[in-house]
């Protein structure tokens, strides 16, 4: 299984074969046994550490692996940040590029064409979101002023954010964008008029949710009364006193938010009040 050479003529009155010579010449055999040798560690000794690590010889790291995969969101949330990160999501620009159809101006803002880097940092409509949204958390941050990348941004915000309010800034980092990429959908598929008072309704409500579902950091950075205030809200609809069901739905959907490993959902922790059954 040696490398490949390219081919050379011979004929067999010709001796060996010139570059097999060379190879066979270039062996120094020794008077000790044959041994196997592992190339992977310092010791030249295998362990399944050293052949995991072996895998990844030739790949190139992701920067922004922290950001992604350290941060409290739902798995889904992850998974677009990580197309989003690679610039696989069909935005405007990505469908142009494949010459298929496509809206020439940015939906939201009406003012450039449509990319990843646009919809999440550059964009009139979402720089104002993420403003919103950042002083609602009360965060000290500057908002995204069309720096290279989203990593770019948090590692900035990050230095300017007080330690116990960094975890809610991660969260956050990831929950802006995902929330701006469905309204953006909503506009594309259903007809929906951009409204930023939509998406801050819709950030404020999930991030309740996702406080509940896990997210200790961002549940430390949301308003005081916002948490329950929204639990309210999702188990308690046009004045009744109580909405049968309504808290178990809450509930199904809280747990699907914490699904795989991101958090526990205990029925004891309802506020008193909401209905149970």
């Amino acid at each position: 299984m040696g490398a490949r050479h390219p081919r050379r003529a011979w004929s067999p009155g010709a001796g060996p074969v010139p570059y097999a010579r060379d190879t066979v010449e270039a062996i120094v055999l020794l008077h000790q046994p044959d041994q196997l040798v592992w190339r992977w560690s310092a010791n030249v000794v295998y362990t399944a550490k050293s052949c995991y690590r072996s895998t990844f010889q030739g790949s190139r790291a992701c920067p922004a692996w922290k950001l992604l995969w350290k941060t409290w969101a739902p798995p889904r949330v992850k998974f677009f940040h990580w197309l989003a990160n690679k610039d696989r999501c069909w935005t405007a620009e990505r469908l142009r590029r494949r010459g298929l159809q496509h809206h020439p101006r940015c939906l939201l803002c009406d003012q450039e064409p449509e990319s990843m880097h646009h919809l999440t940092l550059a964009c009139p409509f979402s720089r104002q979101v993420w403003y919103d949204t950042l002083s609602w958390l009360r965060l000290p941050c500057r908002p995204p002023d069309n720096e290279p990348t989203l990593h770019d941004w948090w590692t900035t915000a990050r230095q300017h954010t007080p330690k116990p309010m960094r975890k809610g800034l991660a969260t956050a980092t990831l929950l802006v964008p995902w929330l701006i990429w469905k309204h953006r959908n909503s506009c594309v598929f259903d007809g929906v008029q951009p409204s930023i008072q939509s998406v801050n309704d819709k950030i404020k409500t999930e991030a309740a949710l996702w406080a509940r579902a896990g997210a200790l950091g961002l549940r430390a950075v949301l308003p005081v009364d916002w948490d329950d205030r929204t639990w309210h809200q999702f188990t308690y609809q046009e004045g009744t006193t109580h909405a049968p069901g309504n808290a178990q739905r809450v509930q199904q959907h809280l747990i699907k938010l914490a699904d795989g490993g991101h958090g526990v959902i205990l029925v004891a922790n309802l506020p008193s009040g909401a209905d149970q059954g």
